[in-house]
């Protein structure tokens, strides 16, 4: 039997493998990056309670509240870069800020990936019945 060279198959599997192989990776890649940028998202939102936890006792300060949530982004050692904090405090008010740039994967050209969490709560404080 004679086989015509249009007829065989032979290193098609490699080929098929080699179109599905790129998007495969792509995708697996992606998961990876979101699973960061999750992780990162939730290591602000905890360093900026933390922060806040600090700035809303009674004697709470805006420095105090920083300090806080940079020791807590330090110690999660997260894969955050260029993190920043930012505090602010009145006499009802507390909140801190979090921010950071996610570290990238496979890094896009001009694309920068920047979290922002805050958290704002009550400052204690004592009060009186019937007053404020």
């Amino acid at each position: 039997m004679i086989r015509r060279r249009w007829q065989q198959d032979d290193g098609a599997s490699t080929v098929e493998w080699a179109i599905w192989a790129v998007p495969a990776v792509v995708a697996l890649l992606a998961i990876l990056q979101a699973g960061i940028w999750w992780y990162d998202r939730d290591v602000c939102t905890e360093a900026a309670q933390q922060g806040m936890d600090a700035a809303r006792i009674t004697t709470g300060t805006e420095a105090a509240a920083q300090h806080a949530a940079s020791r807590f982004l330090t110690h999660t050692n997260a894969p955050l870069s260029d993190h920043a904090v930012t505090a602010s405090r009145s006499a009802t008010t507390a909140r801190v800020q979090v921010s950071g740039t996610v570290m990238q994967i496979i890094p896009i050209p001009g694309f920068v990936w920047r979290i922002s969490q805050s958290s704002e709560g009550a400052v204690e404080r004592f009060t009186v019945p019937g007053g404020s």
